[in-house]
């Protein structure tokens, strides 16, 4: 869990950096990148928040194939 957190942490800083300076952004403060960020790594994507730019966009295609893949190997892993 420790592991999951902090790579959540890193990967949440990306779209803040780059959604900060947007005047459209809804991701404006950690809690809200924190959010986005688990919420799509687990692949819910409430869509509450979302990013606005070509930088946090291109972040999140790569959270979102990080996620998938990690839900896929857990999911072999228990299957094997």
């Amino acid at each position: 869990m420790v592991l999951s957190t902090s790579n959540d942490a890193d990967v949440a800083g990306g779209p803040l950096d780059a959604e900060r300076s947007s005047p459209d952004a809804n991701i404006t403060d950690f809690g809200d990148a924190i959010w986005w960020a688990v919420t799509t790594m687990t692949t819910v994507g409430y869509g509450d928040r979302y990013p606005v730019t070509s930088a946090g966009r291109m972040v999140a295609f790569a959270l979102m194939i990080g996620g998938i893949a990690l839900l896929g190997m857990a999911t072999a892993t228990l299957a094997s």
